[in-house]
């Protein structure tokens, strides 16, 4: 049976703490193997959420076969487990910085988190007192069942996602349309149209999550990364809530850059500094202009995208202007943004802000010349946006989008002005089901590498974590639908 000297137990922990990351990641390539074969990209979801438990009930199952009390090693493992769980989070919320691991780390711990990380717990311990009981041909049986959890789970994943239309009325005025590339190498398109004329009370808002982080407004984010869609979405609520609104639907806003290694503002270089956030443009949030400087390379200095106050309705404005006077008439407004078709006619393409000839994840918007209805395109990429890299040096894209693309995106929906958003890794989006919850889309997976493709699907190797938006990149500012 077991050994009873605490050293053994705790090897044999630590042992079933590797097994269960391992095999999370295994099954999570599993996932990715079963949509090249034809399951939905939708299933990734539910696949984020079993794959990690699944990992912690065949590590926990291990442990708890070779100790004395099984359920106990078993929950050992699942602990074991969150605690890097909960280190990476604070990793991804304060970098280095060890103050800022407990105010932005600990303090961002959310409900979310701490379902995920209590499912993780009564899964180890579960799997433990299972992998006590087996032995021999009894324990392979019992893992060979938990492998089996994985395609039903897709399965169910899949009908679900099949029940679901296509297209989703998000409020009066407001609809939602999905489809998939007709390539069929796995892009999903995600199409907002907003008409104002039908529903006056629909609004564009900008949330900025250096408003939200230890020092607002400091242009200086270490929480960035943290603030996927799926955390960042609740202060949105509450910002909108404040204003009798809901929120219908959020995405990616505008570029940022970010301090790294080879990437230094000056010569004070500081480990805690290493990949925190900063704007390069300005931003007009609920009517108040932040950041207004110019930090763009001069090749990119393109072009700003405003939503002016008027009592009458939205009024969108692109301007090359960084005229206080033209900013302070912004209600939202977003800057640096690169022009893809102008005045009906389609921008000349040359290399630029956007990556120009890159086929990743997209967010690009257009509206018609009163301005009366808005456009947003949200195009996913199966690949993420490195991998997307690697595969432009060899000179084949699969998956993703293109600015070339775009426009042609933009000239069939017939719109006059069309514009580029930050994407690629940066890519996500969240709306509102008619039964109540949202629905996640996103490109950037933090720890990620696409191995190779089948039937042009990428086979993608990944570390989930739980809760799945964990393990997903933020970005530094967010826009929004609101509606009464």
């Amino acid at each position: 049976m077991a050994d009873r000297k605490p050293a053994w137990m705790a090897g044999h922990v630590s042992l079933g703490i590797l097994i269960a990351l391992l095999s999370g990641c295994v099954l999570y390539f599993l996932a990715y193997l079963m949509v090249a074969l034809g399951f939905p990209q939708d299933g990734l979801e539910a696949a984020a959420w079993v794959a990690p438990l699944l990992g912690v009930a065949f590590g926990a199952a291990w442990a708890g076969a070779r100790a004395e009390r099984p359920r106990r090693a078993g929950t050992l493992v699942a602990l074991g487990v969150v605690l890097l769980w909960l280190l990476g989070w604070c990793f991804l919320m304060g970098r280095c910085d060890v103050r800022l691991w407990v105010v932005q780390g600990l303090g961002g711990l959310t409900v979310q988190h701490l379902i995920a990380w209590g499912a993780t717990v009564l899964v180890g311990w579960l799997g433990g007192g299972l992998g006590g009981r087996e032995t021999g041909r009894k324990r392979l049986s019992l893992m060979l069942t938990l492998l089996y959890i994985l395609p039903i789970s897709m399965l169910i994943a899949f009908i679900v996602s099949g029940m679901q239309p296509s297209r989703i009325t998000l409020a009066p005025g407001a609809t939602l349309q999905r489809s998939t590339s007709p390539t069929g190498d796995g892009t999903t398109l995600t199409l907002i149209t907003l008409d104002f004329k039908k529903n006056p009370n629909l609004y564009l808002g900008l949330y900025d999550t250096d408003s939200a982080d230890a020092s607002p407004g400091d242009d200086r984010d270490a929480t960035w990364l943290g603030q996927s869609i799926r955390f960042a979405l609740p202060k949105m609520q509450r910002r909108a809530a404040a204003r009798d609104r809901r929120v219908l639907f959020a995405c990616n806003g505008g570029f940022f850059s970010f301090e790294g290694f080879n990437n230094r503002r000056d010569d004070a270089y500081n480990l805690r500094d290493l990949l925190v956030g900063f704007h390069i443009i300005p931003i007009a949030a609920d009517g108040k202009v932040h950041y207004f400087f110019n930090k763009m390379r001069f090749q990119d200095q393109v072009w700003h995208f405003g939503i002016n106050k008027r009592a009458d309705g939205p009024r969108f404005t692109l301007t090359q202007s960084m005229d206080p006077a033209v900013w302070a008439g912004f209600e939202t407004a977003i800057g640096g943004v690169r022009p893809l078709i102008m005045h009906w006619k389609p921008v000349p393409l040359a290399p630029g802000n956007g990556n120009t000839t890159l086929k990743c994840s997209r967010t690009s918007i257009g509206w018609n010349k009163d301005g009366s209805r808005l456009y947003i395109l949200i195009g996913i990429d199966p690949d993420g946006e490195y991998s997307s890299v690697a595969q432009r040096s060899h000179g084949r894209q699969t998956g993703g989008m293109n600015l070339r693309d775009l426009q042609l995106f933009w000239e069939k929906v017939g719109v006059p002005e069309a514009v580029l958003f930050d994407g690629g890794d940066s890519t996500q989006c969240a709306y509102r089901l008619p039964a109540g919850g949202y629905a996640y889309q996103r490109s950037g997976f933090l720890l990620s590498k696409t191995l190779g493709h089948l039937r042009s699907r990428p086979l993608r190797f990944a570390i989930p974590m739980l809760p799945p938006g964990q393990s997903y990149n933020g970005v530094m500012n967010y826009l929004y639908v609101g509606s009464k």
